[in-house]
Parts: structure tokens; C-alpha cells; sequence
């Protein structure tokens, strides 16, 4: 970078997303897992680029957050 310069940069929103795995499959109770050691290592700062520290799991979305998320960020959130 050229001293006292800038850059342009562009911010965009990212999105974890999975396609709905079934009811009662094995699939689905691995990204259950999955899903809470992730959020558990976001809520715990374990993940260690800074970027991860702006992540915000319970973020309004256009549609249904699969249900091991939204019970992970229900039990989070203070009451």
C-alpha cells in the first residue's frame, strides 16, 4: 500500500447456509452438531481471525434458521 493512499474496498454479507438434510437422518444430526461446536466457538472467541468477532449468529434472516441454530441462539440470548 502506497503511504497516506487508500483503498477501495467492499463490504458484503455472508451466509452459512445447508440444504435441509431430512427428518430423522444421519445428516441432519451431524450438522446438528456441527452447528453448535460452531456457535459454541463463536460464542467462546475460540476462532481466531478478528473477522469472526463481528459474526452475528441471531442476525434476521428471509427465511426459516434450521432448528439446532435457533434453539442455540435462543438458549444464548439473555433473558
Amino acid at each position: 500500500m502506497i503511504e497516506g493512499g487508500s483503498v477501495d474496498t467492499v463490504a458484503q454479507p455472508v451466509i452459512l447456509a445447508a440444504a435441509d438434510p431430512g427428518r430423522d437422518t444421519a445428516r441432519r444430526a451431524a450438522l446438528a452438531r456441527f452447528t453448535e461446536a460452531f456457535f459454541a466457538s463463536l460464542g467462546a472467541g475460540a476462532l481466531q481471525d478478528a473477522k469472526w468477532r463481528d459474526v452475528n449468529p441471531a442476525a434476521k434472516l428471509p427465511y426459516s434458521r434450521f432448528e439446532a441454530a435457533q434453539a442455540w441462539i435462543d438458549k444464548a440470548r439473555p433473558n
